[in-house]
């Protein structure tokens, strides 16, 4: 019987030991250069977290965004508005923090709309049936929902006006 019992614990560990890491899902990163992970956190109402991460919105472009994608789909859900410039460094990191304490992270980060511009702070915030906005440039400071169309092809951005 004792036999028994070892080999059966033998046969566990041997299934733990070759137990592997398998890939999920996988998603674009448009200018892995610049790419920056801010963190993983509970952003919006369904069960998935959101992983924050900031990326350039098209290759050639020099402006950033915040994109959260669904940590059990690999989806890209919210985007933030275009920036400049987006603060990484150690005093001046993007954080995701539960600010108004309902559960849900709200993201807070230092940026620059344009070149020239003075640095300002920011807080987003998930807010259920938001449409953000379509002008990349408009200040709406709402994340903005992903459909799979948009997420796939990305449209070139808009010419800007002059003051």
């Amino acid at each position: 019987m004792n036999k028994l019992i070892a080999i059966v614990m033998l046969c566990a560990l041997a299934g733990i030991a070759l137990a592997q890491y398998q890939e999920v899902w996988e998603a674009e990163i448009y200018d892995p250069q610049r790419m920056y992970t801010i963190g993983i956190a509970q952003a919006d109402f369904d069960p998935n977290l959101e992983i924050a991460v900031i990326d350039n919105q098209y290759r050639t472009d020099q402006y950033q965004y915040i994109r959260f994608i669904d940590a059990a789909t690999g989806d890209e859900k919210y985007v933030t508005d275009e920036f400049y410039y987006i603060y990484t460094d150690v005093p001046n990191q993007p954080r995701l923090v539960d600010l108004d304490n309902d559960g849900r992270a709200e993201l807070l980060f230092l940026a620059q709309y344009d070149p020239g511009e003075l640095p300002l702070l920011f807080m987003y915030k998930y807010l259920p049936g938001g449409k953000g906005s379509a002008n990349p440039h408009k200040r709406t400071h709402a994340l903005k929902p992903v459909t799979k169309k948009a997420a796939a092809a990305p449209a070139a951005p808009a010419p800007k006006a002059k003051d």
